[in-house]
């Protein structure tokens, strides 16, 4: 049990990594693309 919620939390904080690079993304794409930030 314990190895299934290390894991699920791993899949969890993987997900929000991702999610959290992908906003960093876009934010800077629209920071660049426009003058006004």
């Amino acid at each position: 049990m314990i190895w299934k919620n290390s894991s699920f939390l791993f899949g969890v904080i993987l997900i929000l990594v991702q999610q959290a690079l992908r906003a960093v993304s876009t934010y800077q794409l629209v920071a660049r693309g426009k003058p006004w930030h």
